[in-house]
C-alpha cells in the first residue's frame, strides 16, 4: 500500500483528500493576476522604453511569484480522511506547516456550516468536528461539506463496528475474570 502521508498507518486506508474550494484560490490571487496582467500590457506597449519595460518585467516577475505561491499554499492545505482518523495538515508560508488529527473513537459531534450566499449557490462551507477533549477541527471552505457530514458519520459508524464500539475484548475478558476471581474467594 503506497503511503500518502508520513504518519500514515500501515492497515490505515486514504478514503477522501480534500483541499479548500477554489474560490479560497482565486480570493488570495485576483489581486496579483489582475497586476500581473497589467505588468505585461506595461511591457508589451512600452517595449522600446528600455526603463519602463525592465520595471514591468520586474512587476511581472514578482507578481507571477505571489500568484505561483498563493498556489502552492492552496494546493499544501489539505484534509485527509482515513479510515481511522481525520487530518488537517495546515500550510501557512513557504516553510510551517501544521498537522491537527481527531480519532473517530474520540470525535463526539460533526457540524456543517455553509456561510454566506456563495457558499450556497457554489456548495462549499466548513465542516467542525468536536472532541471528547473539547478541542473542534475545522475542515474550512470545503467544497460539498454535507456529503463529507456524512462520509465522516458512516465512518465513524464503520470504525466502531470494527471495534466494537471501542471496548476491548481482550480487557472485557480479564475483567470477567477478575470479578470471578473476586466472588471466588472468600471473605
Amino acid at each position: 500500500m503506497k503511503k500518502i502521508f508520513a504518519t500514515q498507518g500501515e492497515d490505515e486506508e486514504v478514503r477522501v483528500v480534500l483541499n479548500k474550494h477554489v474560490f479560497v484560490l482565486l480570493k488570495e490571487i485576483w489581486l496579483p493576476i489582475v497586476l500581473c496582467l497589467t505588468a505585461f500590457c506595461g511591457m508589451l506597449f512600452y517595449f522600446y522604453v528600455p526603463y519602463f519595460f525592465l520595471v514591468s518585467f520586474a512587476c511581472f516577475v514578482l507578481f507571477l511569484t505571489w500568484i505561483f505561491y498563493g498556489y502552492f499554499v492552496w494546493s499544501r492545505d489539505r484534509f485527509i480522511i482515513t479510515n481511522r482518523r481525520i487530518i488537517d495538515f495546515e500550510q501557512s508560508g513557504l516553510f510551517r506547516t501544521s498537522q491537527k488529527e481527531a480519532g473517530y473513537d474520540k470525535i463526539q459531534d460533526v457540524t456543517v456550516d455553509i456561510k454566506n450566499i456563495f457558499g450556497s449557490l457554489f456548495n462549499f462551507g466548513s465542516v467542525s468536528i468536536s472532541t471528547a477533549s473539547n478541542t473542534t477541527l475545522v475542515l474550512a471552505d470545503i467544497k460539498k461539506p454535507v456529503e463529507v457530514q456524512k462520509i465522516i458519520f458512516s465512518l465513524m459508524q464503520e470504525y466502531a463496528s470494527q471495534n466494537n464500539g471501542g471496548i476491548d475484548e481482550k480487557m472485557v475478558r480479564e475483567l470477567l475474570a477478575l470479578l470471578k476471581k473476586t466472588n471466588n474467594t472468600p471473605e
